[in-house]
């Protein structure tokens, strides 16, 4: 009688986290400009449902643990914090000053990151700089120490976080085409590329078309091999991919064209879905290079399922009783 007990209770519950897990609000996609042109806020199939042209030169989108989208205002050297349903300006959180912003992203930790280059207009100074992010009590603060001269960062791009803290940077002065794999203040490694890197829902490390080891891979850095396979896209090899959270493909930009891809693990990985924007310029989105999904959130229907799954599993075990 425990066992069947037992098994009724797991099983309840197991139906409800199921539906939790399998159902996923559709994610919409926020593309920054960097022409001065804004941020878009697009749905997942690629309709325009509002922007915010109020931004300059935007180097960098970021989601925050708030909820809240963060932009990278270059133009103007803050960063800048955004309504993704409204896109309105709800305030800038941190002002570089004469100081040249490159990318900036969350860690891990729910923190800020920020790369600058020429610090208070000393372009033999670097700095990447940590301010606490916007659930801590001291948000928005910027903390000690700030790591100057970080050698041999020329002129810090895009950031991407890894899960382990670790962070890579894009450093798109570095004609050879360099993304720096950084553990604190130490360089570990280095991958030979042009393009923005991404760290996907895997761990590893998505720059154009290939994919590299993660920072907790046992060979970090390391090429594992082609990802996206082009054919049909009619697209050159793009500048940044994002993965959507609701159904797991990758979409990718290259500055004209934006293409959806299998995702990771699904029959058709890499391969060439459909085309979501044919041209980027002529939908009034030219010059973007950035890209970031709304991080997923569960479908209403899904938390209800799960409630009465678990309603269930305690009627069940009453009733048993």
């Amino acid at each position: 009688m425990k066992m069947k007990l037992g098994l009724n209770i797991v099983c309840a519950t197991a139906v409800s986290l199921c539906a939790l897990l399998g159902s996923v609000a559709n994610a919409d996609l926020y593309i920054g400009t960097f022409w001065g042109g804004g941020v878009y806020h697009l749905s997942d199939t690629g309709q325009k449902i509002n922007s915010n042209g109020g931004i300059g030169t935007c180097s960098e989108i970021a989601f925050g643990p708030d909820g809240n989208l963060y932009v990278n205002d270059t133009n103007h050297n803050m960063i800048t914090k955004l309504n993704p349903t409204t896109m309105e300006d709800m305030g800038d959180v941190y002002n570089a000053g004469s100081s040249a912003m490159g990318g900036v992203t969350f860690g891990s930790d729910g923190d800020i990151y920020v790369a600058l280059a020429a610090v208070n207009g000393d372009w033999n100074t670097r700095r990447l700089v940590h301010i606490a992010g916007p659930t801590k009590s001291n948000a928005f603060t910027e903390l000690a120490p700030a790591v100057d001269n970080v050698w041999p960062l020329w002129n810090p791009g895009t950031l991407a976080a890894a899960p382990n803290g670790d962070f890579y940077i894009y450093d798109y002065n570095d004609y050879n085409g360099s993304i720096q794999h950084w553990h604190g203040i130490e360089v570990l490694g280095y991958i030979y590329e042009k393009f923005n890197p991404v760290v996907g829902p895997d761990g590893n490390v998505y720059v154009g078309v290939n994919r590299y080891q993660g920072a907790n891979g046992t060979s970090p850095d390391a090429l594992i091999g082609q990802f996206l396979d082009l054919t049909g896209s009619g697209m050159g090899t793009p500048s940044i991919l994002a993965f959507n959270p609701a159904d797991g493909d990758v979409y990718a930009n290259d500055g004209t064209r934006l293409c959806r891809f299998g995702g990771i693990g699904k029959a058709n990985e890499g391969k060439y879905v459909s085309t979501i924007i044919s041209d980027l310029g002529a939908a009034g989105i030219g010059g973007s290079r950035y890209m970031v999904f709304t991080p997923s959130v569960p479908e209403p229907g899904s938390i209800v399922a799960l409630v009465f799954g678990l309603f269930g599993a305690g009627a069940i075990y009453r009733r048993k009783k």
